[in-house]
C-alpha cells in the first residue's frame, strides 16, 4: 500500500488587508473601586463624610491592567457645588500594574468636596469613573477644615434641634469650635437653631428637601459656602 499526504496552498487571510492578518484591541484599565481618600502623612484614612486635619490629602489606590501596561490614578476633586466634568484633573506617575498609584492634593482651600477617580494606562486607555462613596455630587465625601474642627452630619432622620449633640454624627454641636462644617440631607427634615453658635462655621450643605430654621434673633456666621 502507498499512502500520500496531501495538502493545499496556504491561503492569506485578508489578504486585501497586505500584511496584517488580524487586530489584538486595546483593553481598558481595571475601575479603581477601592480608591481611598488619607490624611497627607498617606496613612491615616479618612472615612466618607469625614474631616481632612490640613490643606492637604492623600488619595491611593492599586491600579491593574488586563495587558500589563504601566498605569497611573486620576483624581478629579472639586467643591461642592461645581459638577465634575472631567476637567482640571490631579494623577500620579505611570506604576506596573499591580503597584499602588499615589495622587496628592495641595493647597486646598476650606470647605466641603466630592471627587470620583479613573485610571489611565500608557496608551492612554482610561476606565470608567468611579464615584467615592458610591454617592451624587451633592454629598459631602470630605470636608477640608482647620485643626480641631469637626465635620458634621445630621443623622436623626426627621426634625429636631440644632443644639442637640445626638442628632449628629459624630455627635457634638457644630459650631462649638471654630471652623466646624455642616451636611444636612435627611429628606423633609426640618432643623431647628433657636441660638447663634459660638463660633463661625467652614461651610453649611442643606439638601434632599431638608430645611434649616433660624428661630428668633440668630446669626450663622460661614467663611465659606451656604449651599441650599
Amino acid at each position: 500500500d502507498v499512502t500520500k499526504s496531501l495538502s493545499s496552498a496556504w491561503v492569506d487571510c485578508e489578504p486585501t488587508l497586505g500584511n496584517t492578518d488580524f487586530t489584538i484591541a486595546s483593553q481598558n484599565p481595571d475601575v479603581p473601586v477601592t480608591v481611598k481618600q488619607y490624611q497627607s502623612d498617606g496613612t491615616t484614612e479618612i472615612v466618607l463624610g469625614g474631616a481632612a486635619n490640613s490643606t492637604t490629602m492623600v488619595f491611593k489606590e492599586t491600579v491593574t491592567d488586563p495587558q500589563s501596561n504601566t498605569v497611573k490614578l486620576q483624581v478629579e476633586f472639586k467643591a461642592i457645588g461645581s459638577t465634575l466634568d472631567g476637567t482640571d484633573l490631579q494623577e500620579s506617575g505611570l506604576v506596573a500594574s499591580g503597584s499602588t498609584a499615589t495622587v496628592t492634593i495641595g493647597s486646598l482651600s476650606f470647605g466641603i468636596y466630592h471627587w470620583r477617580a479613573r485610571t489611565m494606562d500608557s496608551a492612554s486607555n482610561t476606565s470608567a469613573w468611579f464615584a467615592y462613596g458610591y454617592n451624587d455630587e451633592t454629598v459631602v465625601d470630605v470636608a477640608v477644615i482647620p485643626a480641631g474642627a469637626t465635620a458634621y452630619r445630621w443623622i436623626l432622620g426627621s426634625s429636631g434641634s440644632w443644639g442637640t449633640s445626638t442628632n449628629w454624627t459624630p455627635n457634638g454641636v457644630p459650631g462649638n469650635a471654630a471652623g466646624d462644617s455642616v451636611a444636612i440631607d435627611a429628606s423633609g427634615a426640618t432643623i431647628t437653631l433657636s441660638s447663634t453658635p459660638a463660633n463661625a462655621l467652614t461651610a453649611v450643605l442643606v439638601t434632599n428637601g431638608a430645611i434649616l430654621t433660624l428661630s428668633g434673633d440668630i446669626t450663622l456666621t460661614t467663611t465659606g459656602d451656604v449651599l441650599v
